[in-house]
């Protein structure tokens, strides 16, 4: 390009997203990307609305300029944007491949954000059982306390993925932990009507009576549950702004909404 064989400033602050990386990464122009970084550019260089070159590449979906910014050691557990670090962002836009070489280049995986909280309930929320797994084994802590669903077994018991439950309860799962808008998991799957999740809750050992959350106990949830939904009540889903779609862009919210009558 012209510009930078006259030895344009690549890392000049300006324009919406901040620097010519960021911009180049928010299109997935690979050739751009890749002639900024050969001509110095500061890949930890933020922007208003992406906190970095690679974050903007992951939330648009554009796997291959992700992997360029990996290369280049992007930083990997920088923080902002809508769903925290930039693992959550990859669960989020489901992206097994960036997934998998954040984690091995040392992403933060129990990093806490706004959003899901963690990496874990990021992969529950969209019912991800191969990438739940996968975080499992990469050593997530399956009894991080916070979000709106208080932890990863209680979020998993509102989504109602049996076999993620089972998955949480033997990596250690502590079933009766209180927290969140149902206060256990118990009280979130009664609230959604999951008799299998009940059922496997209750087996392992989950207290009918526990005290606590939004609707008291198990039993007021699936009451409450039942007028919520003759009064026209529904959850709340955040919507996803144009801005955040791309080529990898499937959001699918069915799975808070399954076996609810």
């Amino acid at each position: 390009m012209l510009l930078l064989e006259a030895g344009v400033d690549v890392n000049a602050p300006g324009g919406e997203h901040g620097s010519a990386l960021i911009a180049a990464s928010v299109v997935g122009n690979r050739l751009m990307v890749d002639m900024l970084l050969r001509a110095g550019a500061d890949l930890d260089m933020q922007g208003a609305v992406y906190r970095s070159a690679i974050q903007a590449a992951t939330i648009k979906g554009y796997n291959e300029v992700v992997m360029q910014l990996l290369n280049a050691f992007a930083g990997i557990n920088t923080e902002g944007g809508r769903y925290g670090t930039l693992l959550q962002e990859a669960y989020r836009y489901y992206s097994l491949q960036v997934i998998q070489r954040l984690l091995e280049e040392g992403a933060d995986i129990n990093a806490p954000s706004v959003r899901y909280y963690n990496s874990l309930q990021a992969a529950v929320y969209r019912c991800d059982e191969e990438a739940v797994m996968i975080l499992l084994k990469s050593g997530a802590d399956v009894n991080a306390q916070g979000g709106l669903e208080g932890n990863a077994l209680q979020a998993a018991s509102y989504s109602g993925s049996r076999y993620i439950v089972e998955a949480f309860l033997t990596a250690g799962a502590k079933v009766n932990a209180s927290g969140g808008k149902y206060s256990n998991a118990l009280q979130a799957a009664s609230y959604m009507e999951n008799p299998e999740v009940v059922d496997l809750l209750l087996a392992a050992g989950a207290n009918p009576n526990a005290q606590g959350g939004e609707y008291r106990n198990a039993l007021c949830a699936i009451v409450y549950q039942r007028q919520d939904w003759e009064d026209g009540e529904k959850e709340e889903v955040w919507e996803e702004e144009d801005e955040y779609s791309g080529p990898n862009y499937n959001p699918d919210f069915s799975h808070r909404y399954n076996d609810r009558h």
